[in-house]
């Protein structure tokens, strides 16, 4: 769930934004770069522990809703054996003859079902509270992955502003946002110079000359 919701946060980072750079009313107003948000984020130094920490945060929701889930599991159980108890003394006060062991059985009757009203009420107690966790445990996760990611897209949108006024960009977008775009208008990796993310080397072609076998 947290690379789907990395993503998301992606799509939001904040790179749409103009320069400080105005060009004069006789100048073409200046051109729109942009450039490969994913790509800077997860190159980035920092993502792979925002990550563990957005993994670690689920962990402990799913954790919580397990835990629940136990208890209510561990009522319910109880609640059944109340509910055979129960069954079981009221079918021995219908048998029941004498006045006295009558009223013993009554008295027995009337404490296992207070009994049962607080294991019943708290059943629904245990139920209400794991659906409202099971109902909330997705929104609670995207919130944290704001916050988490949060530093980081600042950190992009501030490189790229300083890559784009330094070139004479007007305005920057994400690259995720267009169909089609000119390499010349993507400022990707002079942002991710800026950031200190080092550029990946490609690999070494191999060669196509066989060498040949000794026999």
């Amino acid at each position: 769930m947290h690379r789907k919701i990395s993503l998301i946060m992606l799509a939001m980072l904040p790179m749409a934004f103009s320069t400080h750079a105005k060009p004069s009313s006789k100048q073409p107003p200046l051109p729109m770069a942009c450039l490969d948000s994913e790509y800077l984020m997860k190159h980035m130094p920092e993502y792979a522990k925002v990550q563990t920490n957005l993994q670690v945060y689920e962990e402990q929701l799913k954790k919580q809703i397990e835990a629940e889930q136990r208890t209510l599991e561990v009522k319910q159980h109880a609640l059944e054996k109340k509910m055979q108890a129960y069954q079981k003394v009221r079918e021995a006060a219908k048998q029941e003859g004498k006045k006295e062991k009558k009223k013993a059985n009554d008295a027995t009757l009337k404490k296992l079902e207070a009994e049962l009203q607080v294991l019943y009420q708290e059943l629904q107690r245990l139920s209400v509270k794991l659906r409202e966790l099971n109902m909330t445990s997705q929104e609670k996760t995207y919130l944290k992955a704001q916050e988490l990611y949060k530093p980081l897209e600042l950190k992009i949108a501030d490189a790229a502003r300083a890559v784009a006024e330094r070139l004479g960009y007007g305005a920057v977008q994400p690259k995720q946002f267009f169909i089609y775009v000119h390499k010349s208008l993507d400022i990707t990796k002079a942002t991710a110079k800026e950031l200190g993310i080092k550029e990946e080397k490609a690999p070494a072609p191999k060669s196509g000359k066989n060498k040949k076998q000794k026999k």
